[in-house]
């Protein structure tokens, strides 16, 4: 018994030793080693920590100086800084760099120099976050200090000293072709021969010859240049199509004549050829060529020349009147009749004429009433014949019928 009361005892003071020991570490630190005490509310703001080594900013002898101390009556507190926007270009180009500058007023970067690092900002990092401490004067009621965060406006670029106007825009590609249409029609069309031949007239197979200016080729490059385009009449065509109603044409596609190059000294005159053959049982109408150029550069057409031709039957000789072999156109001279004066002869002629169609109709009618009669005498005859041949047959009956009672 007695040594399990030792044990507790010897156990007992072990505890109590290790409690000592923790309270004894929680303790604070001895005054040799206990901080300094925070400054006093009539002490001077401790001055911005140096601005670091940064790409693009001031030196550090160029920094800012720091602001005197307020007076006593009055709260301390820091300049304000400006806005990027509101200082000259040579004051944000101390305090901020080239960070606000435009894109086009930024130095060029040296070549030797290697470009800084996207995570380092060239503006000072104290501009962005200061603290201000104050202090009010005696008797004033006491103001509440709260620390301010000077944000930044979001960037804008600086105004340019001299504004360059803005160049016009280039007109559709379009309106570029249009307006070389409207320069060369006139002149193609005046330079261009467009020759049918006298055989269609005649209604006979024939040749059409469509036959453009010499300088055709340099009058599309000079417009395309003037216009904007002489990148895309670098290389183009011309094609001319030959059509009409009434016609067998041949060849029936386009025909297109690549351009020679713009230094080439013997580019021949182009022309187009087509047989042309007119349709029997079709009234043929005017041919009709068309001319269009097509600039390898442009992806629409250029349409240059449109010309039409009728196609005139030829003229046919006159021939003399047929003479009439008429009565009435018989000119033989007048005849001076008795009581009637002159008459013509072919008055005369045409009376006569008429008494003999007139003799001609009564004879007529005059056989036909005689065939007439003559066709009633035999029907009556026959009718009679008929009679007495019955009654001679009735006759005869009777008598055979009175023989047969004798016998």
């Amino acid at each position: 018994m007695s040594w399990r009361l030792k044990a507790w005892d010897v156990v007992t003071s072990g505890l109590i030793g290790v409690l000592v020991l923790l309270v004894a570490g929680c303790e604070g630190p001895p005054p040799e080693q206990a901080p300094p005490p925070p400054p006093m509310a009539t002490a001077e703001a401790p001055p911005p920590p140096a601005a670091p080594d940064l790409a693009g900013g001031p030196p550090p002898a160029e920094a800012a100086p720091t602001p005197p101390p307020a007076p006593a009556d009055q709260t301390a507190s820091m300049a304000p800084i400006p806005n990027p926007e509101d200082m000259s270009a040579d004051e944000r180009a101390r305090v901020y760099g080239h960070r606000y500058d435009q894109p086009s007023a930024r130095p060029a970067p040296a070549l030797a120099e290697a470009s800084p690092s996207p995570h380092r900002h060239p503006h000072r990092q104290w501009a962005r976050n200061t603290h201000v401490w104050g202090m009010t004067p005696h008797g004033a009621p006491a103001a509440r200090l709260t620390a301010q965060r000077h944000g930044l406006r979001p960037s804008q670029p600086a105004p340019s000293a001299a504004a360059r106007p803005a160049a016009p825009a280039p007109a559709a590609v379009s309106e570029r072709l249009a307006q070389m249409q409207g320069a060369l029609r006139g002149p193609v069309a005046d330079g261009s021969g467009f020759v049918v031949s006298d055989d269609l007239a005649a209604g006979k197979p024939g040749s059409v010859t469509l036959t453009l200016p010499a300088d055709l080729y340099a009058r599309i490059r000079n417009e395309a240049a003037k216009n904007g385009l002489g990148q895309e009449a670098r290389h183009f065509d011309v094609t001319a199509s030959l059509s009409g109603d009434g016609y067998l044409i041949t060849p029936a596609a386009p025909q297109t004549l690549q351009a020679p190059a713009a230094d080439s000294l013997t580019a021949p005159s182009p022309s187009f050829a087509w047989q042309v053959q007119p349709q029997p049982g079709s009234a043929g109408g005017p041919l009709r060529a068309d001319l269009v150029a097509h600039l390898d550069g442009a992806a629409q057409a250029l349409p240059l020349l449109s010309l039409e031709r009728p196609v005139k039957p030829a003229p046919m000789a006159e021939q003399p009147p047929a003479q009439s072999l008429g009565l009435f156109n018989l000119h033989m001279g007048d005849v001076d009749l008795p009581g009637l004066g002159k008459v013509p002869v072919s008055s005369i002629l045409a009376v006569l004429l008429l008494i003999l169609v007139v003799v001609v109709l009564v004879a007529a009618a005059r056989h036909t009433a005689e065939r007439d009669r003559a066709e009633r005498r035999r029907a009556r005859a026959a009718a009679r014949a008929a009679m007495l041949a019955d009654e001679e047959h009735a006759a005869a009956r009777a008598a055979g019928r009175q023989a047969e009672p004798a016998r």
